[in-house]
């Protein structure tokens, strides 16, 4: 049901792009510099995620750490 849906929603964008015609438009110079920083801040929102996720992930597998288990972590 998912792979029907998927490749009606990828012919419906392929037949959109295809009868469009002249748009006529113009992006100025800052348009590219905003799509970099979407981007960056996606990628970077993401690794957060990630990173939280697997934190998470550790802590249910370990348990809880001490203040005392990272005192005595961080003399060796």
């Amino acid at each position: 049901m998912f792979k029907r849906l998927l490749s009606v929603a990828f012919l419906t964008v392929l037949f959109v792009l295809w009868s469009c015609r002249d748009a006529h438009a113009y992006l100025d110079p800052a348009t590219g510099s905003y799509i970099t920083q979407m981007i960056v801040a996606g990628l970077l929102g993401g690794l957060f995620a990630v990173k939280t996720f697997w934190r998470n992930l550790k802590s249910l597998r370990c348990g809880p750490v001490s203040k005392k288990s990272n005192a005595r972590r961080d003399e060796h």
